[in-house]
């Protein structure tokens, strides 16, 4: 039966064919297919004439992105001399990281950054010192900046309207690229017995390969990552930076996914889990998966809102079904 969340079309199944439409979605002829490859001929990869020392000798990823990429050494204003190129590099990429994010979002950030937005180059080249104080320092931490120009940024994020320039990560980040995602999210006040049904379900999916991306909140979040680290790897995205985890009782648990999977957020580290964060942070979630699975959720929750964001992002949404005395159903 179908029935209607917050504007979008959910579909409601029995538990013993949830399993089956999910082990689907993997195969599933109407998901939006995405190669790195070929989105990466499309955008343009450049390196300044003189490196900055932002990413010589921290990032692992740029060395393998700028030998396989064609490089433009272009010059702009004539007769200007050390004069910058008119083309994004992976270092001002991730200077934009360190820009208010509601700013950024502001007259269709993707389009912009493909097209080598002038005013947007301005602004990412008044942060690159700011950038450079914090990349050496957070890879001693183990936490690497992946700009949106490199071949290990996920390519399912790169068709949202509004993805990061740049993304933080402590663990493997090739792990969402290289398997099928589903999220799982649902309400922090959830019944056990929801807590034990996400869990079951989060260790299925992980054992099929299937790679679980939830958002280390308390209740099922964290007890999605705890099933599907039973039996596979799990993803948690977060609204604060990779080294504040929020909340702080779930440390360890982050500790535990970046050991074979990833813990991820836009924004740069040392940046405190502020309110307006995780509504942002709810449609990177929906982004990196191919299904979003809500198990409980209030009627204005961030659960809701993920699911919401799915459903712009034209992936599917399943809904466990619930007792009909319970607000969260």
């Amino acid at each position: 039966r179908d029935v209607a969340v917050t504007g979008v079309q959910t579909c409601a199944l029995p538990i013993s064919s949830l399993g089956e439409a999910l082990k689907t979605l993997s195969s599933a002829s109407h998901v939006p297919q995405v190669h790195a490859r070929e989105l990466l001929d499309n955008r343009r990869l450049t390196s300044c004439q003189r490196p900055l020392p932002l990413t010589r000798g921290v990032h692992r990823f740029h060395s393998r992105a700028r030998s396989t990429l064609p490089r433009r050494y272009t010059r702009f204003g004539v007769g200007r001399r050390g004069s910058w190129d008119m083309t994004m590099n992976p270092d001002e990429a991730i200077a934009l990281s360190f820009v208010p994010i509601p700013s950024l979002l502001r007259g269709g950030l993707a389009a912009r950054l493909r097209a080598d937005d002038p005013e947007l180059l301005d602004i990412a080249r008044n942060h690159v010192r700011t950038a450079r104080a914090v990349v050496g320092p957070a890879f001693d931490k183990g936490i690497v900046a992946v700009p949106w120009t490199d071949p290990s940024y996920p390519p399912s994020l790169l068709t949202l309207d509004d993805f990061p320039p740049a993304l933080w990560v402590r663990g493997d980040i090739q792990v969402v690229s290289a398997r099928p995602c589903v999220a799982i999210v649902g309400s922090r006040a959830a019944a056990p017995a929801s807590l034990e049904m996400a869990s079951r379900l989060a260790a299925d999916l992980a054992s099929l390969g299937v790679v679980v991306v939830s958002g280390l909140a308390r209740g099922v979040d964290s007890a999605a990552h705890r099933g599907a680290l039973s039996t596979g790897r799990t993803v948690a995205v977060l609204g604060s930076g990779v080294d504040r985890v929020y909340p702080a009782e779930h440390d360890a648990l982050a500790m535990r996914i970046a050991q074979d999977g990833a813990v991820l957020s836009e924004l740069p580290p040392g940046v405190p889990p502020l309110p307006h964060h995780f509504p942002l942070r709810n449609r990177l979630i929906s982004g990196l998966a191919r299904g979003v699975l809500v198990v409980e959720a209030a009627r204005r929750s961030g659960s809701l809102a993920t699911a919401r964001c799915a459903g712009e992002q034209g992936r599917d949404v399943f809904a466990i079904p619930g007792s009909i005395h319970s607000a969260l159903s």
